[in-house]
């Protein structure tokens, strides 16, 4: 509904003055209209003048006797002219209202860095840039001087499940170093491994398994290594191998063929030997000898190239259950037509791996 008189102010306001030194008769014009003789307040030569001195119509005053060029005051107290700011330095953080300022009262890029003081705690950072509860995976941004480039610095996808800390290195980076860490995250300079070989992973056999596999292989060209391979088959096993993609392991006939020549390391015996199967035959008569009996290593190339051949070529040394211990070496041919990405090691003639270490790593040009 509509206000009678004055609308009251509800902004911080400036009392507003009116002075009079040149005037005559009973009346004076004021400024802006009033509705009571309370809206004002009256001094006629610095005395204080009472409600019933005066009377107010409109912007009309008439005073109580006849004015000769006095100093007339008037405040107008009941109504002032909406000036919407307080002094400086006049209100207070009590007099903040919590969670009064919102994200729409703060001007874009206003905050600087003079007001930024980011503390971190033991349990919180001073800084966290949150994903949109979505699908957008939470990041910073750091641009360039005109801020038309940038870089982003970005957390795992929610489908790794990992929280983590990476610690920066506590000396000064170096030329030719390389970022390592350790299995707590924290980072060091370290020189950059040298020869052509990048090791890509491990399998230690700590208990008896029939198979061992790498899968998830992106390399072109890779190696495996042997160290103390042994099985448990008491009457004499061979060693097989064969390569797949995410689908399966390639098995058709023909699709590996290996020749090997071998010599006796204990004797004058030796010899070549050629094969040709669903899996290539890497050694075969390995028995269960304690301490592991096979060392050596089998390279592969092309592996992950959609080509219909791979190629490879292999060297080592085993102790054969029926006795002696020998070197092979040789090399091999895959007809796959696809690209793989995995391995496959087993034991044709029953048993399991008992010891030993196979070793991956992926060959790279100089």
């Amino acid at each position: 509904m509509s206000y009678i008189g004055n609308k009251p102010a509800t902004n911080f306001e400036t009392v507003q003055k009116q002075i009079s030194t040149s005037n005559s008769g009973t009346t004076i014009t004021l400024d802006r209209a009033v509705t009571s003789v309370q809206d004002i307040l009256l001094t006629i030569d610095a005395v204080v003048q009472s409600y019933d001195n005066y009377s107010v119509s409109g912007t009309t005053l008439t005073v109580g006797g006849t004015l000769n060029n006095n100093r007339v005051e008037i405040l107008y107290v009941g109504r002032t002219m909406q000036s919407v700011d307080p002094t400086d330095d006049s209100v207070s953080a009590s007099k903040i209202k919590t969670d009064a300022v919102t994200t729409a009262k703060v001007q874009n890029d206003a905050i600087t860095v003079d007001k930024l003081n980011l503390i971190s705690t033991s349990s919180v950072p001073s800084l966290e840039a949150k994903g949109d509860g979505g699908s957008q995976d939470g990041y910073i941004q750091l641009n360039c001087s005109q801020n038309s480039h940038g870089v982003k610095l970005k957390s795992p996808p929610h489908s790794a499940n990992q929280s983590y800390t990476l610690t920066l290195p506590s000396t000064a980076p170096a030329t030719d170093k390389i970022l390592q860490t350790n299995s707590s995250g924290v980072l060091s300079f370290v020189d950059a491994p040298s020869g052509a070989y990048g090791f890509l992973g491990k399998t230690t056999i700590s208990s008896s398994t029939a198979t061992v596999e790498f899968t998830g292989i992106s390399a072109s060209n890779i190696r495996v290594v042997f160290q103390n391979v042994g099985t448990d088959n008491s009457s004499g096993t061979n060693i097989r191998v064969q390569l797949g993609d995410s689908s399966s392991y390639r098995s058709g006939a023909d699709t590996y063929k290996a020749a090997h020549q071998y010599n006796q390391l204990d004797s004058a015996s030796g010899g070549n030997e050629q094969e040709s199967s669903t899996s290539m035959r890497l050694v075969d008569n390995i028995g269960n000898t304690a301490g592991g009996n096979l060392g050596g290593y089998l390279d592969v190339f092309g592996f992950s190239d959609s080509s219909t051949y791979m190629w490879g070529n292999f060297a080592l040394a085993h102790q054969r259950k029926a006795g002696g211990y020998y070197s092979k070496r040789g090399g091999c041919w895959f007809n796959m037509d696809f690209a793989a990405d995995r391995i496959k090691f087993f034991l044709s003639s029953g048993g399991d791996f008992t010891e030993g270490e196979f070793l991956l790593y992926e060959y790279k040009e100089a």
